[in-house]
């Protein structure tokens, strides 16, 4: 027996004895811990691993210690950022299935000096037991901050990304907030597909949406779904991006399903129609889109929210059509064009975002008023920088910044929106940015930090406005994916585990 099959036959009897789950075998920690005690026995030769091994309270110490060292290693850059203004904050709140304890999160995302995007978990804490009023809240935010040595007037200059909740609108209503993107278009396409008007307006959709979650339901729990070559998706009901995914996983293997189901003798597939399911998939692929591409944390995403408003509103200008399943579909469309353009709200802050980045800085998305008033929005921004690097001291822009090209290389849906040739002759930063005669290449919203980075001597005040601007996130996914973190954390064979090993555990895993 050779030693991988030695090695596999003990991960087996891992996840058996332990009741592990088999990918547990294939995480960076099991690996790290491998890889360590395969050094021990190089080193030491046979050694008897309860000699070794930890015990449990041992290892929750050694969880809270390290904890505690890369706190004291991160957040002097996060009071640096938020001090400098170059710091924005998501923050939400969630309660665990099992014990009802209410957890607060924030996360910190900030572009250090050379123009490295970071995101870090700042807290995840035990909300105390009283209202979540939107006073309460705040308190509980300003004293765990509080705890990290950041003041009040220090996270007053960070920008929240929150969701659309009343009581944290309310806990933020003095300080800097926009609202989460992603939220708001699952909002707009919540109300688009409210219960009663599309049962009555457009009942083909409603049944197609229902006779698909009937399929995929059945599949699932017959066990049909294993006979499948791709696995079908199930509806998460607060999450529309999951209907889509849902809607998908039916219309790619529509026949195979068909035939599947037939075999059975089950006419369930009967009342879902291919025609109306692909309408309606190509009706919600754009929303998804944006969500996904909105919710990135690696990049700068504020500057996509301008440019997948204007496309989705360009989806939704629907034009005549007689067929009765399209139709329907472009009932759809007048339904979400006013939930989408009272919901999503535009404000100078995401345009200024859009204006960074050099393929669309000409903003010809906008009418020409709108982009007239980011121009002189931009040069007021950068004339207090300018006066504040006269004074040699710190400026207050970041109040005001958070109140309401030739075609080369661009994002495909965007096109129309690149850049054109300019005949104006430079006369200041501003100027030479919008009218320069030098190619950017920044095609991607990946680019634009590497952009600012390699133009910051060439434009120094708007390179420092970028930094600021650019940290914010479009959405608060990150926070979101904070808690589907501690959701495997806190499970029902941890019901035990102290508030505080919560918060280290979830700081560890996201910082390390």
């Amino acid at each position: 027996m050779d030693v991988k099959e030695k090695v596999t036959i003990a991960c087996a009897r891992l996840c058996a004895k332990d009741m592990r789950p088999f990918d547990a075998v294939s995480g960076s920690g099991f690996k790290a811990v491998a890889e360590e005690l395969i050094k021990i026995g190089a080193r030491y030769g046979n050694v008897n691993a309860q000699d070794i091994l930890p015990h449990p309270t041992t290892v929750s110490r050694k969880v809270a210690e390290l904890a505690g060292a890369l706190r004291d290693d991160i957040m002097p850059e996060i009071q640096l950022a938020l001090s400098e203004s170059r710091c924005a904050i998501t923050t939400d709140m969630w309660t665990d299935d099992f014990r009802k304890i209410a957890y607060t999160t924030a996360t910190a995302h900030y572009i250090d000096s050379k123009w490295s995007m970071h995101c870090h978990v700042v807290f995840t804490c035990d909300f105390p037991n009283e209202r979540k009023t939107g006073d309460n809240i705040r308190k509980e935010l300003v004293r765990r901050f509080m705890k990290l040595g950041v003041c009040d007037a220090t996270l007053k200059k960070a920008t929240f990304v929150t969701n659309q909740g009343a009581n944290i609108v309310c806990a933020l209503q003095t300080y800097d907030r926009i609202d989460c993107s992603a939220h708001v278009l699952n909002t707009v396409l919540r109300n688009t597909f409210a219960e009663e008007f599309v049962a009555n307006e457009v009942p083909l959709v409603s049944e197609t949406v229902q006779a698909t979650k009937a399929v995929v339901t059945f599949l699932k729990q017959s066990g049909l779904a294993s006979q499948l070559k791709q696995t079908v998706s199930q509806e998460v009901p607060t999450r529309w991006n999951s209907k889509v995914s849902m809607l998908k996983s039916v219309c790619s293997q529509f026949e195979e399903i068909e035939a599947l189901l037939e075999s059975r003798n089950n006419p369930i597939m009967e009342g879902v129609n291919k025609s109306t399911l692909k309408d309606l998939i190509e009706f919600l692929q754009p929303f998804k889109d944006a969500s996904d591409a909105l919710e990135e944390e690696k990049r700068p995403t504020l500057p996509l929210v301008v440019l997948y408003a204007s496309a989705l509103r360009k989806h939704l200008e629907a034009a005549p059509v007689s067929a009765v399943e399209a139709v329907e579909i472009d009932k759809l469309k007048a339904r979400a064009r006013p939930f989408l353009n009272t919901k999503l709200k535009i404000s100078l802050l995401h345009k200024t975002a859009t204006f960074l980045w050099p393929q669309f800085r000409q903003l010809r998305m906008l009418p020409e008023g709108e982009r007239l008033e980011v121009y002189a929005h931009v040069r007021e921004l950068l004339a207090r920088i300018t006066e504040a690097m006269s004074q040699g001291g710190e400026d207050e822009t970041n109040n005001d910044v958070r109140e309401p090209a030739s075609k080369r290389r661009c994002l495909g849906l965007f096109l129309d929106w690149c850049d054109e040739e300019d005949d104006k002759t430079p006369t200041d930063e501003m100027e030479e940015y919008l009218h320069g005669k030098k190619e950017y290449s920044c095609s991607g919203v990946s680019d634009l930090c590497d952009f600012w980075r390699e133009h910051e001597k060439e434009f120094p005040k708007l390179a420092l406005l970028s930094k600021r601007i650019l940290c914010i996130p479009a959405t608060g996914a990150s926070s979101e994916r904070n808690f589907s973190a501690a959701g495997y954390i806190m499970q029902a064979r941890r019901t035990c585990l102290k508030k505080e090993s919560m918060d280290n555990l979830l700081f560890l895993h996201k910082n390390m």
